[in-house]
């Protein structure tokens, strides 16, 4: 995020569906690597040059097939990349109209929904690359954090057809249970409740609980708000990724 945030300042400006369309590309193509996040960095502020973007993106990876430098094996058929844009572009500029509009208060299971709707190959419901879009747009004001249910049904989805459960939110928890000797919540319903207590602590630290105090005003000196569960998703996910790589290491160890 801090590459995109470099380029596209965080600030109250309008957010035009070009700016949207920029954040969609630059999260659903780039992700977080520099040179994508660089190359994909368009330069008006008017209708975007599909045809363009299409050139750019389809010369990476393989014959037919575009590996992306997300969590996992996450792939982009390239076939698929100009309806994606297409859609995107779509997607920009109705949620351009409607952020604006007066009064307008969208909250993110909203706008989750309207991208999920669109059906954009590789972006589907539970996915990755969705929720951290719309975390994205979250950052840019266009809606609302996500709330603790928010987050609770992404890692244990309700609605059919989702994609979820996310691998490494899913694993950070059940580490999390197992440490304390407790069950890992089985529905969204249980887990919204331990989300619930989690973020009421870190907004909430007592005088007993000096380290969380600390990181809590750290986080807010550096993002310039609250936590909300925006960072207790990637909180999770990079628990996930240090355990992966502990087991990593304790393979190789084994092997050697």
């Amino acid at each position: 995020m801090k590459e995109i945030i470099a380029i596209f300042p965080l600030g109250k400006t309008s957010m035009t569906a070009f700016k949207i369309f920029q954040l969609s590309i630059w999260r659903t193509f780039a992700f977080g690597d520099k040179e994508r996040i660089k190359d994909l960095t368009l330069e008006q502020d008017a209708s975007p040059d599909l045809e363009s973007i299409i050139a750019t993106i389809t010369t990476w990876g393989g014959k037919s097939n575009i590996a992306m430098p997300v969590y996992g094996n996450f792939q982009i058929i390239k076939s698929k990349v100009p309806q994606m844009l297409h859609l995107l572009w779509e997607f920009s500029q109705a949620l351009s109209k409607d952020c604006n509009t007066p009064g307008a208060t969208l909250t993110f299971a909203e706008v989750y929904k309207r991208l999920a709707d669109k059906k954009v190959p590789s972006l589907p419901p539970g996915g990755i690359i969705i929720w951290l879009l719309i975390s994205d747009f979250v950052e840019y004001g266009i809606c609302f954090a996500p709330t603790e249910q928010d987050l609770a049904e992404h890692i244990i989805p309700i609605a059919k057809g989702s994609h979820g459960s996310p691998s490494g939110p899913t694993a950070a928890l059940k580490y999390a249970a197992e440490s304390a000797e407790e069950e890992m919540p089985n529905d969204a319903a249980a887990l919204t409740k331990v989300l619930r207590k989690i973020i009421e602590v870190f907004n909430n630290p007592t005088e007993a609980m000096p380290t969380i105090q600390m990181l809590v005003r750290v986080c807010k000196e550096i993002q310039g708000r609250n936590l909300n569960m925006v960072d207790i998703e990637h909180a999770l996910c990079k628990i996930a990724r240090q355990l992966s790589m502990g087991k990593g290491r304790e393979s190789k160890k084994q092997k050697a």
